[in-house]
């Protein structure tokens, strides 16, 4: 999704009110010290800074020079608020220096997600969370819908490999049992939900969405004017006031066990 407008994209798409909610369901507690692991412009870090208060302090990761320089205008005023520019398998942070690291629609654009797992496991101080947050059905969902749509849809789904996978919400849960957390809870909520027409604003972002990814997809549909009758197809879906479309977010909290291994072995 790397263009001149991202920072700005997700700015204009992140929710404090969303935000706010999961935070809460997770448990992010006062005083903690928190790391939101791709952050991009820093719209979650800026609410966790404020549920974490001045007694502690919340540290926002991105690759990006850019998002990380947009951010720190944004959070100008926020001084228990640090941004980093750093790489998620080799973050630039101690082993077990977070109370509490934070991972939202991240994991669905790497190829391999379970190092950036392991990596962010270390990162969590013994008895710390680790929250992982993707989207299920990302785009897929919808009734009704034309048979020639639904099938270049599933055309799409190989393209999308490596780039992003819209069924990493389900693969969360799996992740965390793996690395070894304890106490994993797994929130399922809903994201997009459009019983009718969807807003403006949304539309706008999946016409920018595709847009961007039109370099994979293309090719895939065939032809230059193939991808524009099927951007044109599924904004007119978005659109349609008779439709009903849905995807999910899965939220899964995992707690990191200490040097001897202990912690709960249940999960919810």
């Amino acid at each position: 999704m790397e263009h001149l407008g991202e920072g700005r994209r997700l700015e204009q798409k992140t929710s404090d009110e969303d935000t706010i909610a999961q935070l809460r369901l997770v448990g992010l507690p006062q005083g903690a010290v928190g790391l939101d692991a791709g952050s991009g412009t820093g719209a979650v870090a800026r609410v966790m800074a404020d549920f974490v208060g001045p007694a502690g302090a919340v540290y926002a990761l991105d690759a990006s020079d850019d998002r990380i320089a947009e951010g720190r205008k944004l959070a100008a005023t926020c001084e228990h608020l640090t941004f980093v520019q750093g790489d998620l398998l080799a973050p630039p942070f101690e082993p077990g220096f977070f109370d509490f690291v934070w991972c939202r629609f991240v994991l669905q654009h790497l190829p391999q997600p379970e190092p950036a797992v392991k990596s962010l496991v270390s990162l969590v101080k013994p008895g710390g969370k680790l929250v992982l947050g993707d989207l299920d059905g990302h785009g897929l969902r919808h009734y009704p819908i034309s048979d020639r749509l639904e099938a270049n849809l599933a055309k799409l789904e190989p393209g999308l490999k490596g780039r992003q996978d819209p069924f990493m919400g389900r693969k969360l849960y799996h992740l965390c049992f793996s690395a070894g957390l304890s106490d994993i809870e797994t929130h399922v909520l809903p994201y997009h939900m459009y019983a009718g027409a969807a807003p403006a604003s949304a539309i706008e972002n999946w016409r920018t969405k595709l847009e961007v990814a039109r370099p994979a997809m293309e090719p895939v549909l065939g032809s230059s004017s193939d991808y524009d009758a099927f951007v044109l197809e599924f904004l007119d879906l978005l659109g349609d006031p008779g439709t009903f479309t849905y995807s999910s977010l899965i939220l899964v909290v995992g707690t990191k066990r200490d040097e001897f291994g202990r912690g709960s072995d249940s999960a919810r």
